[in-house]
């Protein structure tokens, strides 16, 4: 076993005795070093190992540490993270462009008989600021959004969730609405079992769009000249989907599978 022994050695002369201080500590007047925080921090959140199975690994290993303290330690720690965070969010929202997705967890809840149904929202900057900020909500609700994009002024990649509406539909909020391709994608795969033909004529057309992204990555064009080579590969392309789309469109059900995605 090592041990490590912090030693604060006491200075005196006729006048005064002076006690050096100790090294700082994350959480004071806790046991738990940088090291030990990091190992349960990164267990739990990056290898999704909850805390009452990492107290049954510490306990193999001869150390009890209960998951009330490993819970509390993870309380003092998000404090200690706050101002890091509330950074890299300041930072990502500083993007020209930010991408934002919702993904659903169960979370506990004393008050019911079951899990419920909570959000993680990552939000992700451009490539002038590349990082992720996660946000958690308790529900899927436009307050979540609301609250974090409060104040950004730029492009919003996202689904085509209802909730997101109103940042586009008032001029005032500067927000420029940015679809996207895999999102509307799967409603034509959901319905292609019912309808392969006219499905497959979208999936080709799509395919064809995600070849002009392709041909610029691989040449590393960017900037003005990625916007010309979308004007003049991807645009025809569009135009001429619209068009097919509007064509099937009055020929399909309302309702079915085909006809919601077309919609």
């Amino acid at each position: 076993m090592l041990v490590i022994e912090d030693v604060c050695i006491q200075y005196a002369c006729g006048c005064t005795v002076t006690t050096a201080t100790k090294p700082a500590q994350p959480i004071e007047k806790s046991t738990a070093g940088p090291s030990l925080l990091t190992q349960v921090i990164v267990a739990k959140y990056a290898d999704h190992l909850p805390l009452n199975r990492q107290e049954k690994m510490f306990r193999r290993w001869g150390v009890e540490l209960p998951r009330q303290t490993l819970c509390g330690w993870m309380g003092q720690v998000a404090e200690l993270l706050d101002p890091l965070y509330g950074r890299a969010k300041r930072f990502v929202l500083a993007s020209k462009v930010v991408q934002t997705d919702d993904t659903p967890v169960k979370v506990l809840d004393r008050s019911l008989p079951k899990t419920r149904t909570g959000r993680i929202w990552p939000y992700v900057g451009d490539a002038a600021h590349p990082a992720v900020v996660y946000d958690y909500t308790p529900t899927r609700e436009r307050d979540g959004p609301e609250e974090f994009l409060k104040g950004y002024r730029g492009y919003l990649q996202a689904d085509a969730y209802s909730a997101y509406d109103q940042f586009f539909t008032q001029p005032g909020r500067g927000m420029v609405e940015v679809g996207c391709w895999g999102q509307a994608r799967r409603h034509f795969y959901d319905a292609k079992e019912t309808d392969r033909a006219r499905m497959g004529a979208v999936f080709a057309a799509i395919a064809q769009l995600y070849g002009v992204e392709k041909l610029a990555r691989e040449r590393g064009i960017r900037g003005e000249a990625r916007r010309i080579l979308r004007e003049q590969g991807a645009r025809p392309l569009l135009e001429e989907l619209h068009a097919y789309l509007l064509r099937i469109g009055a020929e399909l059900l309302p309702k079915s599978a085909a006809g919601q995605a077309v919609a």
